[in-house]
């Protein structure tokens, strides 16, 4: 990630890690978008949290040996093995290689990809990345949420929430958060509660390149980008696949 946009990450989330106590901007990912995620132990345990570190670092350095800069638009969420791809591309080559590089890393069980071919800018990343800081906020401070478990992005005023739920009652709270956030054009979810992740360890499997897929948008699309690379066809690997909803505002 360029250091400009490090540090834009971290100007933009000082009042929220001022907040909630948390050091610097080490919870941002590696790669770009406006992500905010956790290092700390959560529902993965401690082998499922090293295994997402390994395989957002492996990615990062595929995508590094491409092009160094290449992909510094692209965000990228990691949770047990579920990895979601947003942000933009300037082609469709890089679209396609961005791709290709998170279906060889060992480990990735499922491929969200919500990655446009298009121009982003300074401002439009500035507000998502408020955004992301905003919702981390919320959910941080609902005593009924563990905000630890959840991953978030905000691409094109869209959130998208990767995490893993104690039960179905707080999945439905992170949701509520979240539509209490103004300027959102709609809610990607990826959430899981923690028995449906639990099952998942043990479905067995996995072992072959897992397929790219994309959820069906509830609200119309925008116009296509010249030159975007069609959406991937719906994943087929393992019953890993997150029931997926785009939620109304």
């Amino acid at each position: 990630m360029k250091s400009s946009r490090f540090s834009l990450v971290c100007a933009v989330s000082l009042s929220v890690i001022a907040a909630v106590g948390l050091s610097g901007c080490a919870g941002a990912v590696i790669g770009a978008g406006a992500t905010v995620g956790s290092a700390a132990v959560d529902e993965r345990g401690v082998v499922g949290s090293a295994t997402d570190v390994r395989i957002r670092s492996e990615i990062n350095t595929g995508w590094a040996k491409i092009d160094t800069f290449g992909f510094t638009n692209v965000g990228l969420l990691i949770r047990g093995g579920r990895v979601v791809l947003t942000g933009t591309v300037d082609s469709a080559d890089r679209y396609r290689q961005a791709v290709d590089v998170v279906k060889g890393i060992k480990g990735v069980t499922d491929i969200y990809v919500h990655v446009r071919v298009a121009e982003s800018g300074v401002v439009a990343f500035a507000s998502d990345a408020s955004t992301v800081a905003e919702m981390r906020k919320k959910i941080f401070f609902d005593k009924s949420i563990v905000s630890l478990n959840y991953d978030l992005d905000v691409s094109d005023s869209t959130l998208y929430i990767l995490g893993i739920a104690q039960d179905e009652g707080e999945h439905q709270r992170v949701l509520a958060q979240a539509r209490t956030i103004s300027g959102l054009r709609q809610i990607v979810d990826y959430i899981i509660t923690k028995d449906q992740y639990q099952k998942s360890l043990h479905t067995g499997g996995g072992q072959a390149a897992p397929q790219a897929s994309q959820p069906t948008e509830a609200s119309p699309a925008e116009p296509a980008v010249p030159d975007a690379p069609m959406p991937l066809q719906p994943a087929s690997p393992p019953v890993r696949s997150a029931p997926v909803e785009v939620q109304p505002l």
